[in-house]
């Protein structure tokens, strides 16, 4: 009996005769910091991983996993702090074709010393799990904006790949015109030549 239940577990899992769905791991944004405790207006570097715009983790049949799990990079990230109820905005920027980014933060005169967390804001997802960080009290001065630089990934929103919106189109030449001048020119050679064998003949 505990070799049929065995075997019927070991079937359920794999299906009978390739009917059915194979899976692929899709494994959702997440988040790191190379520190949880830093200082307004000392930097923080913010990296992410795995941030796509798609799941696609079964397909039908026999088919194989898809080439694209994750879809296509995520171009809209925005980073954030959240503090007592308020959230500040830290950074924008978009994943590169490993669907990764690294992200420089100076944190702003806006935060203030204490419990915080960060995170990150996709359009395809939403918002991801937070990060809990500890913020001490900056020296002077700092600023009241935040700095940030990108170390690894792509403009907020850049497009990809190239498409015929980024740049304009070449312009589209029409040679029915020069046809139709050509055209113009042989009728009115042969009504020339036309009339002169007729005049011959007269004479």
């Amino acid at each position: 009996m505990a070799a049929i239940a065995v075997l019927a577990v070991v079937v359920g899992a794999v299906g009978v005769g390739g009917t059915g769905r194979a899976g692929a791991s899709c494994v959702g944004p997440r988040l790191g910091v190379d520190r949880t405790v830093v200082a307004v207006g000392t930097p923080v570097e913010i990296r992410g991983q795995y941030f796509g715009t798609a799941c696609n983790d079964t397909v039908e049949g026999d088919a194989g996993p898809p080439d694209n799990v994750l879809g296509g990079p995520e171009t809209h990230i925005e980073l954030r702090v959240a503090q007592n109820g308020v959230t500040t905005s830290l950074a924008r920027v978009g994943a590169n074709a490993d669907y990764k980014f690294a992200v420089r933060v100076i944190l702003p005169a806006a935060v203030e010393a204490g419990p915080a967390a960060i995170d990150a804001i996709t359009k395809a997802f939403g918002a991801t799990q937070p990060i809990a960080i500890d913020i001490l009290p900056g020296g002077s001065p700092v600023a009241a904006t935040t700095s940030a630089t990108i170390l690894v990934g792509e403009p907020y929103g850049a497009p990809r790949g190239g498409t015929a919106s980024d740049s304009p189109a070449a312009p589209r030449h029409s040679y029915w015109p020069l046809w139709g001048e050509l055209a113009a020119i042989i009728v009115l050679v042969v009504i020339a030549i036309m009339r002169r064998r007729s005049a011959l003949r007269r004479g």
